[in-house]
């Protein structure tokens, strides 16, 4: 699907891995760059379907807050 407006849209490229919230760390387990991650193969259907949705709804959440911000200039 392609999106014009004037001209054509790149479609957004997906991350192969999603970030989750992870307590702090101790500092003397060091640092692990695997912790708070997975791998969106991981994920069921639902799973992936409820993600698409927090993405849908965070842009926009996004999108209405830059309008708003834009309208007051």
């Amino acid at each position: 699907m392609k999106m014009k407006i004037g001209f054509e849209i790149r479609k957004p490229s997906m991350q192969n891995f999603i970030l989750m919230e992870v307590p702090a760390g101790q500092r003397q387990d060091g640092f692990n760059s695997e912790a708070g991650k997975i791998s969106i193969t991981e994920l069921d259907e639902q799973q992936a379907l409820e993600y698409a949705q927090l993405m849908f709804d965070t842009f926009i959440e996004h999108w209405n807050k830059k309008r708003i911000e834009a309208k007051k200039w």
